[in-house]
């Protein structure tokens, strides 16, 4: 690289912000197992037997035998809201929401003040991404039955989705104080205080589920991004061997403690645990770019500029991938390729890349 590189750009950047997976909210399996509920024998007994038997299927998670029940208890009574409330359930574990969209849509029509009908169909709608409609099923199940957990950790799911981290804490916390051993309203709590950079309380809520739920891999490690994001990388390792120790070939928790062993200056650790991830994930393009990021620390410009090819080629949009391969260019004494990368990093918005360019006086 030219002697006239400011020096701030001088060192490959590993951001701290990619030691953390977000968990994948919307937990539907824990949401709709809420309805399976076992009705005393009254009116057409019959109809009640095969309800039962669903709900007997349902549990063993034998959706399809489960849906067979529900279909003959519909057809001996058509107006059976719960058999269509739980076959909407038994059909979204068959991997067919809209169907279940249905189902809870006949259950509503037949029973209008049914909230689980409300707060069941929202956490489909919320899974397909229809976070608005999500959202006003809440409301609807919350304004007739007022302590619906269900409803308040679904709304805070959907708000999250929308990016209102507060409004979301807000409705966790309304699920927590109605069921204070729910795993994981904790969990996506904790995850809304992490993206609003409130690590301490993040720790505190994943410690908490970590309580409730103590073999939950990715809460080790998703607590361990959380210490990592307030420097103890110790406490961060620890965590993801935790997070091994239950699953050994948690791609993620590899990621992860590589990402610590970086920041504590263990470059052979991290590499050791970068190829690890690599091996297990090989789609995931972080790990290239963070195995790059350790190539270019110890000096091998070479192996990790083809680290950041194949980060750049799994995610063409990597703007720290094309910033960082630009200092290993630059490194190597290639400055058309390093002017070039960086260039792409400023146009995808990559503010180091903005700032280095601007000081030299080149647009982009």
């Amino acid at each position: 690289m030219s002697d006239e590189h400011d020096p701030n750009k001088g060192e490959l950047t590993l951001s701290r912000n990619r030691s953390l997976a977000i968990r994948s909210s919307g937990l539907v399996k824990r949401g709709l197992e809420l309805v399976y509920e076992v009705e005393e024998q009254q009116g057409e007994g019959a109809g009640v037997t095969y309800y039962n038997r669903g709900v007997a299927c349902g549990k063993l998670g034998n959706y399809q035998q489960a849906i067979e029940n529900y279909d003959r208890a519909i057809e001996i009574d058509p107006k059976y809201a719960s058999a269509h409330l739980n076959r909407g359930v038994a059909y979204y574990h068959c991997g067919d929401p809209r169907q279940a969209i249905k189902d809870f849509d006949r259950a509503i029509e037949l029973t209008p003040e049914y909230a689980w009908a409300y707060s069941n169909r929202a956490t489909v709608y919320a899974k397909l991404g229809n976070y608005h409609q999500a959202i006003r099923d809440c409301d609807k199940a919350i304004e007739l039955d007022p302590n619906d957990v269900l409803a308040y950790y679904q709304r805070g799911v959907a708000y999250s989705k929308l990016g209102d981290l507060q409004q979301a804490i807000r409705d966790y916390s309304k699920a927590i104080e109605l069921n204070p051993k729910d795993a994981e309203a904790y969990n996506d709590r904790a995850d809304a205080y992490f993206k609003l950079g409130d690590f301490q309380q993040a720790i505190r809520d994943y410690s908490r589920a970590i309580q409730l739920v103590p073999n939950d891999a990715l809460t080790y490690v998703t607590r361990g991004g959380a210490y990592c994001q307030l420097g103890d990388y110790q406490k961060g390792i620890r965590d993801c061997d935790k997070a091994i120790e239950l699953i050994p070939k948690f791609g993620l928790a590899h990621y992860y403690r590589a990402t610590a062993y970086y920041h504590l200056g263990d470059y052979d650790q991290a590499i050791r645990n970068y190829d690890k991830a690599i091996g297990l994930v090989p789609e995931r393009g972080e790990a290239y770019s963070g195995r790059g990021i350790v190539y270019g620390k110890i000096g091998n410009f070479q192996r990790a500029i083809k680290d950041f090819d194949k980060a750049i080629e799994l995610n063409p949009n990597d703007k720290e991938a094309y910033y960082n391969r630009g200092i290993a260019y630059g490194k190597l004494g290639d400055s058309y390729r390093e002017i070039t990368d960086t260039k792409t990093a400023a146009q995808l918005g990559f503010r180091p890349a903005q700032d280095y360019l601007k000081s030299k006086g080149i647009s982009w």
